[in-house]
């Protein structure tokens, strides 16, 4: 089963970052994160995959604020979602640094960080769309 690992990353003016995407005909939005590599603490992809994808230096809270299982991660594949919320973060925030999306991005396949004020949250096509659920949560 493939692990995802993804951080709230949440601003003073009630804004979290998020990864906008547009791939294909399809738009949507996701927190940054990614999948876990063998041998690496959930923790530790928490913090390579948002520094690759956002730039940030981020600090967590210790254990998980979100996790859940989907059965279709939209491959037919099982996916296990791991979230922790950052307690603080250094940097400015610039899209995928160090990650392979840069390399990927075209006309059809783009990547936009954007922050998002909390109280819209609910109005996005947010991916894993489980996510809408826990909304109330991160407020």
């Amino acid at each position: 089963m493939r692990t995802r690992v993804g951080v709230f990353i949440i601003n003073d003016q009630a804004e979290m970052l998020l990864i906008h995407r547009w791939n294909g005909p399809r738009e949507y939005f996701v927190v940054p994160g990614g999948g876990q590599d063998p041998g690496e603490s959930n923790q530790e992809t928490a913090i390579r995959e948002t520094k690759e994808e956002t730039n940030l230096d981020v600090t967590l809270t210790g254990e998980p604020s979100l996790e859940f299982t989907l059965q279709d991660d939209g491959f037919g594949k099982p996916q296990h979602n791991i979230y922790y919320r950052c307690r603080s973060y250094s940097g400015k925030p610039e899209f995928g640094l160090g990650g392979p999306e840069k390399e990927l991005q075209s006309n059809t396949n783009r990547y936009q960080l954007e922050w998002v004020p909390l109280a819209k949250l609910d109005q996005l096509p947010l991916k894993p769309a489980e996510l809408r659920e826990h909304l109330p949560q991160l407020a």
